[in-house]
């Protein structure tokens, strides 16, 4: 869902964290949902998901968002389960393969298949619009750009603080 905001709202809101590519639009929801600030929504899906023109724009923004995942978790931390939804889509290929040589692994890969449905189902519901059907797609794609960049992240952070402690 969009929201819209007078320009007295967001100056008073100080603007968006400039630290944050990831979760921009959630911090300023954070914000104003806490606030008596006045703020108007759209429910126009289509541009709530921000869909690209194609999987290589998608694959680019989630690489752009993974950047700064951790930073926004670390904002929000009751966000964390935002941190599954990623690992969840970013899993699918990996279970995937292995269920081919590891039967028990069918089984999860039967069980993310339904979550997906559920997903796609749902996004559909909330939506009217067919475009909610793309919605685990486009996650799926955005995730393969976000969880190599979130671990890269986690890396370089437990590497910092590693040296710190020598």
């Amino acid at each position: 869902m969009a929201r819209i905001l007078k320009k007295e709202v967001y100056q008073e809101l100080g603007g968006y964290d400039e630290d944050l590519s990831y979760g921009e639009f959630q911090d300023i929801r954070k914000r104003t949902d806490g606030s008596k600030l006045e703020t108007k929504h759209l429910q126009d899906f289509e541009d709530s998901q921000r869909f690209r023109r194609n999987f290589k724009q998608v694959y680019g923004q989630g690489k752009w968002y993974g950047k700064t995942f951790i930073d926004f978790l670390k904002k929000y931390p009751e966000e964390y389960a935002s941190l599954f939804t990623v690992f969840f889509f970013f899993s699918i290929p990996f279970v995937a393969i292995t269920s081919l040589f590891v039967p028990f692994f069918r089984y999860l890969l039967l069980l993310q298949g339904l979550m997906v449905l559920y997903i796609s189902l749902e996004a559909y519901r909330q939506s009217g619009s067919v475009y909610g059907f793309l919605v685990p797609l486009v996650k799926f794609v955005r995730s393969m750009g976000m969880a190599p960049e979130i671990i890269k992240y986690l890396i370089r952070d437990i590497s910092k603080k590693v040296k710190e402690r020598l």
